[in-house]
Formats: C-alpha cells, structure tokens, sequence
C-alpha cells in the first residue's frame, strides 16, 4: 500500500491500528495483578503483580507512542514520514520518546507516574538482590504505592485516549486529509 492510503485507513480506522496487539491479553493481565494481590499474602506473589504491572504499563506507552505517531503524520501531512514512529522501543525509551513527541491531554501525569513506577521496580528489583532473604524483607509499601501509581495511569491514559480521539477527528476535517478520505474511501 501507499502511504497516503496507509494513512486514511489509519485515520478513519484507528482502533485497528491502535489495538493491533494492545488489548491482546491486558484486561486479562492486570485482572491478574489484582486477584493476585487481593488473594496472596505471599511474598512471590506480590513482588509478580508488580512486574505485570510494570509490563501492562509498558503496553499503555506503547499505545500511547502509536496515537502519538498518527496524529503527527495525520497533522503534517502531505509532509510524509518514511518510518513510521517505533512502537516497541521498551519502557525507559518510550519514557524519552512520549516526551519529546506531542503534548495531549494528561501527558504530564501519565509520565510522571509511569517513571515513578519503573523506579519503583528498579529498586524493588535491587531490594530482592539484597535482602530476600533477610527476615525484615518486606515489599508492601512499594506494592501499595504500585497500585496507586497503575491507577492513575490507567486514569491518564483513559484521558488520553479521549484526547487522542478528539484530535483524530479534528484532523479528518483538514482539507488535505479530506481530499485524501474521498479518494480512497
């Protein structure tokens, strides 16, 4: 295909694009993390539910990342991009490239919370190196506060969403990308 048609077919149908691997398992994941937290008491348990956390966040920036990345080239064009923006770049990257992309709705928080939380699991991940096996192990505050920062994440990227949604539909009304609509609709 085209990159004009690639495009339109984005713009018109961006829950294909945005969801091409997105919800694949994530509702299932972080009901996981929950009934993990809310039904173990142990140790292991707790210190998995971070981690899928962690990793369910990683996802939300992806998804972020590929709204981002359709709103630029819908926004732009007719400039055109050759490569369209790496989605799958890992947490700390996608940290640096939400950044430096876009402002949208709640961009400020949902970074702020999901930096928070991989330093949380850095240190999490330390503190286990360190001290697992010493009998004042103990990691409730930092799941607690990984639960806290998973839903204002969730929260952000719910806002986001909404915004992203918005914009989409702003640039469907640009000339440029309406012309290109009736071509290839």
């Amino acid at each position: 295909m085209d990159y004009e048609k690639d495009l339109i077919n984005e713009l018109l149908h961006p829950d294909v694009y945005m969801f091409e691997n997105y919800m694949r398992g994530i509702n299932e994941l972080e009901g996981v993390a929950n009934q993990t937290l809310k039904n173990s008491d142990s140790i292991e348990a707790r210190i998995t539910s971070l981690f899928i956390y962690y990793q369910i966040t990683e996802e939300v920036l992806a998804f972020v990342l590929r709204y981002c990345d359709l709103i630029t080239r819908g926004s732009l064009y007719p400039i055109r991009f050759t490569k369209k923006m790496e989605t799958r770049v890992g947490f700390t990257e996608s940290l640096k490239e939400i950044e430096k992309s876009i402002e949208f709705e709640s961009k400020a928080e949902l970074l702020a919370a999901a930096q928070h939380l991989g330093e949380l699991r850095n240190e999490l991940g330390h503190k286990i190196v360190s001290d697992y096996s010493t009998p004042q192990f103990d990691c409730e505050d930092e799941i607690q506060k990984v639960q806290e920062l998973f839903a204002i994440i969730s929260e952000c990227q719910l806002k986001a969403q909404i915004w992203f949604v918005d914009e989409i539909k702003r640039i469907r009304t640009r000339k440029s990308i309406h012309i290109l609509i009736k071509k290839y609709s």
